[in-house]
């Protein structure tokens, strides 16, 4: 159990540092942001929030799915993973429900899903449902990883296959 909710506090890390690129990126992308909003900010971060926890629950998944490794791989060790990053998501869901509206609320939604807000609606709240699709977003992407990595599946060989070399006689 210690050691899921050590990854649990890794992928927190992981979604600062995300939030943190997201920043640089929009910043970078300045112009754009100013023609058409935050939609190609996000637009181009998904593959780069998604990738980042696919790779992470990825490589966990290899090393657990080995045969001598002395805990059972399944992907609900991901799953439980997710849960610890997944606090934050829940009581921005709860809020939502139960109708909580303070202006800080508000701000921490936003800094929380800075690389999706390109998708979201510019309201001061978001939606729940906009909520629940982008609280889905990393249990998706570690646990798919996990499930990837266990099976050692790797997606960069199925879509780029090296070709083999000739031998020489």
């Amino acid at each position: 159990m210690g050691m899921i909710i050590k990854k649990g506090f890794k992928l927190i890390v992981m979604h600062l540092m995300t939030l943190a690129l997201t920043f640089f990126f929009t910043i970078a992308m300045g112009y754009f942001v100013q023609r058409w909003g935050f939609l190609p900010v996000s637009v181009v971060m998904m593959p780069f929030y998604f990738a980042l926890f696919y790779q992470e629950g990825w490589k966990w998944g290899r090393v657990e799915g080995k045969p001598y490794h002395p805990v059972k791989a399944t992907p609900l060790r991901a799953l439980a993973a997710s849960v610890v990053p997944g606090v934050v998501p829940a009581f921005f869901i709860i809020a939502s429900l139960t109708g909580i509206s303070y202006p800080t609320v508000g701000t921490a939604q936003k800094l929380w899903y800075f690389a999706f807000i390109g998708f979201f609606e510019q309201r001061d709240f978001f939606s729940l449902s906009e909520l629940l699709i982008a609280a889905a977003v990393m249990p998706a992407a570690v646990t798919a990883g996990y499930w990837a990595g266990m099976k050692n599946f790797v997606l960069f060989d199925r879509l780029f296959p090296q070709k083999k070399s000739a031998k020489k006689p």
